[in-house]
């Protein structure tokens, strides 16, 4: 197909997104596993944002540069 641009870029931070957003689902859940201030669920919380940051420190630069440092805004007035 001529012209056909393949948007896996875009789909790649659509799933960096989808994990990010459930990393942050069982870190709500974690939090409110907790009891006063012992917090067993430390651990787990520890690791999903620190592998969210990873995600995205890692990502982010990739996406900028092999997708939205190329985009351009035209004018189609057809």
């Amino acid at each position: 197909m001529p012209g056909k641009v393949n948007p896996v870029m875009a789909e790649c931070l659509n799933m960096v997104a989808f994990q990010v957003i459930s990393n942050d689902l069982a870190v709500s859940f974690a939090v409110q596993a907790g009891q006063l201030e012992l917090n067993v669920m430390t651990p787990v919380i520890m690791h999903n944002v620190l592998f969210s940051i990873e995600l995205l420190t890692n990502f982010l630069p990739v996406f900028r540069k092999k997708c939205a440092e190329g985009i351009r805004v035209t004018s189609s007035d057809v």
